[in-house]
């Protein structure tokens, strides 16, 4: 029986959206191919590869190369602007740090001791709550917009031999952030003293200025976000910062992992370390009872 003309154009109609589908299955295929062969081509010029060599490897043309390249550093340096732009801004500068300071391990003799840890985002959280909590009482802390961009452009110049393919936190990690660090200053101090008072002064700051997600019952993150902030504000003033390795006393060796603040001093009094010996606990140290040590003196 012959098909109707109805039937005949659904047929033919099926027969088009499956040769279509097919295409657009094989375009996202071959976007997926480039994108494989662009982060190789990358990395093969990180690693000082020619780009004639990378682009007859890679089967393209010296010009894409080199337009990858560009593209690639490109992206870099915005997603580097981005995290600058967050660090210098009192509403998101809460935000960036973890990101700078990611979860790490250090090693004290044998020891693992663990700095900056958080599952979720809570580290962000309370620093921003601790930002908001501080700026709400004095807004002078606030950074003048002028010079935070200025201070951006500046840490930028340092970005001029950026490796093409260096992701934004191993960019970050290559800059110095001492000017962005000094100009927030007083707002970082402003917090980390909040954090530094009696729980039942800071645990009512944080709550109103904190997402409804938030872990209220346990504050997870707050070790994490105490431990940032002496990261950018210990270093400055002379003192240890978190991961740092120094001599007891007793000679034994120990790592920082908090510094204890007082009202009206610039630099840490004391500091939270954890000794080299497995099984002694934390302990806190007056800060003139601690001496630093190389990481190449470690026993």
């Amino acid at each position: 029986m012959a098909e109707s003309r109805e039937e005949q154009q659904a047929r033919t109609v099926s027969s088009l959206q499956d040769a279509a589908q097919h295409r657009t299955a094989a375009l996202q295929a071959a976007e997926e191919a480039t994108r494989h062969v662009r982060d190789a081509v990358l990395a093969a010029r990180a690693a000082g590869v020619s780009v004639r060599r990378a682009a007859w490897a890679g089967e393209v043309s010296p010009d894409t190369v080199n337009t990858w390249v560009q593209q690639a550093r490109g992206e870099a340096l915005a997603a580097a602007r981005h995290q600058l732009t967050q660090s210098s801004n009192p509403q998101r500068r809460g935000l960036h740090l973890p990101f700078r300071y990611p979860t790490t391990t250090v090693y004290v003799g044998r020891r693992p001791v663990r700095l900056f840890m958080e599952s979720g985002g809570e580290r962000g959280d309370i620093l921003s709550a601790a930002y908001a909590h501080v700026m709400a009482g004095d807004p002078d802390l606030a950074p003048d917009p002028a010079a935070a961009e200025s201070v951006v452009d500046t840490i930028l110049e340092q970005l001029a031999g950026l490796p093409s393919a260096a992701p934004v936190r191993e960019v970050l990690a290559a800059v110095d952030h001492r000017s962005m660090d000094e100009l927030m200053a007083r707002l970082d101090r402003a917090a980390r003293m909040l954090l530094e008072a009696p729980r039942e002064v800071w645990q009512p700051a944080l709550l109103p200025h904190l997402p409804l997600r938030f872990q209220r019952a346990t504050f997870a993150g707050f070790t994490a976000a105490c431990q940032t902030l002496d990261a950018v504000l210990a270093g400055p003033c002379g003192g240890h910062a978190p991961g740092a390795l120094v001599c007891l006393s007793d000679g034994e060796l120990a790592v920082v992992t908090e510094a204890r603040w007082t009202p009206g001093t610039d630099a840490p009094t004391g500091y939270l370390v954890t000794p080299g010996k497995v099984g002694r606990t934390e302990t806190t140290v007056a800060a003139d009872q601690l001496a630093p040590v190389d990481h190449q003196d470690e026993q």
